[in-house]
């Protein structure tokens, strides 16, 4: 799964276009802006200012996050781990705006859940088959229906039907992350059948030549 990063973006400082824009609100009270020739001596004035001032004026710097692009070789797997990746951000989002603790609790489960199937399939490709309808449907009506709820809860109404609603959605969150779990299960299901069959026969070697076959 994609690790956030962080990049250092260097930009002219605003007080570049400050300058210049009031540079043009001076000119205005001064020149009559009636000649073409006032605005093409303001356009000249304003390119001159503009490649002084991005040398002068110290640049700013903004720290910011990016997921970079997956390359694993596999071109689905790309498109679903990047997916993927949209879905939990998604998740995170609606869980900022939800204020209900216990809610807020849930959904974290149910997004380290999902962020776990998504790792357990980048290690095992062949098991991709499994999650389809998990990213073209669970994910997507996990978020409507957390998205939803935040609305809801923002209102602030106490509304019949609102007040359902938001039950409702409170009762299927735990019902998504049971489901979201036995999905997750089911993606270790071959390791799990290999692991039990190599304990087994290793078991039945043991019984049958005790700790001389160690030594061979």
């Amino acid at each position: 799964m994609l690790e956030k990063k962080t990049r250092v973006i260097e930009r002219n400082s605003v007080y570049v276009y400050y300058i210049i824009g009031l540079t043009w609100m001076i000119a205005a009270f001064m020149i009559p802006m009636i000649k073409l020739s006032s605005y093409i001596l303001l356009a000249v004035l304003s390119i001159g200012e503009y490649f002084i001032l991005t040398k002068v004026l110290p640049k700013e710097k903004i720290v910011e996050e990016y997921l970079e692009a997956p390359n694993t070789g596999n071109l689905e797997l790309d498109e679903v781990l990047t997916l993927g990746n949209n879905y939990l951000e998604a998740i995170r989002k609606a869980n900022e705006a939800i204020k209900d603790e216990a809610l807020s609790k849930d959904i974290e489960s149910i997004e380290a859940t999902a962020l776990k199937i998504f790792k357990a399939v980048e290690n095992r490709p062949k098991e991709l088959g499994k999650i389809r309808k998990f990213i073209s449907y669970y994910l997507p009506t996990t978020i409507k229906l957390l998205n939803a709820y935040a609305e809801f809860e923002g209102q602030d109404l106490k509304v019949e039907n609102i007040e359902k609603s938001m039950t409702s959605i409170k009762n299927s969150v735990s019902m998504i992350t049971s489901s979201f779990e036995k999905l997750l299960n089911s993606i270790y299901e071959d390791d799990m059948l290999d692991i039990t069959t190599d304990i087994a026969v290793y078991e039945k070697m043991v019984s049958v030549d005790g700790y001389k076959g160690l030594s061979e």
